[in-house]
């Protein structure tokens, strides 16, 4: 059997815009409807055929990429970061600004021996809660939740919604672009 770095799955990552509100309030919604756009199709070109782009709602996309280990996945949400952020986004009137992500992401299944034991949608909903970690520890960042051990008690329903709880015990590990140490 493959370590679970390995394992190939199903990744699901939450793509944020960093500062949105700051774009619509300092140059209008019709702005921040351009930059939507080029956001998205910048998400496109450095997608995979094989992968599925929705807007999950607001300045989120939800990348589902299948077929990838954990290191395959930051790698690509990482060439994805950097897109973004080295696109200089063209507004009306021949205005230029620079835009940020923050991406959060989990695997699924999340637990390989173990796939039914969390849904997917309580795999979005741990890569949310990574992609929040990414936004209040530094922005323009990637962070991943994956478990650290393969748990027969945990309840999925708990995990989920007190992941930072689990990441302190050391039963989740998070992984990130971020070099200090994450606050959770």
């Amino acid at each position: 059997m493959l370590p679970s770095a390995q394992l190939k799955s199903l990744v699901f990552a939450v793509v944020d815009i960093d500062h949105f509100k700051n774009i619509n309030d300092s140059h209008g919604h019709g702005a921040g409807d351009q930059v939507l756009e080029q956001f998205s199709k910048i998400l496109q070109q450095h997608s995979r055929d094989s992968d599925l782009l929705i807007r999950w709602g607001g300045e989120e996309f939800l990348l589902v990429m299948d077929n990838l280990t954990a290191e395959e996945a930051e790698h690509a949400l990482n060439r994805i970061r950097n897109a973004i952020a080295n696109h200089q986004f063209t507004l009306n009137h021949n205005e230029f600004l620079h835009c940020t992500c923050s991406v959060g992401f989990a695997s699924y299944p999340f637990i390989a021996a173990m796939p039914e034991l969390f849904n997917w949608e309580q795999v979005i909903e741990l890569a949310d809660g990574a992609l929040y970690l990414a936004k209040e520890n530094q922005r323009n960042a990637w962070v991943g939740i994956v478990p650290s051990t393969e748990k027969l008690h945990w309840q999925s329903d708990d995990v989920v919604k007190h992941y930072r709880k689990y990441l302190l015990a050391g039963e989740l590990k998070s992984h990130s672009n971020i070099t200090a140490k994450l606050k959770f």
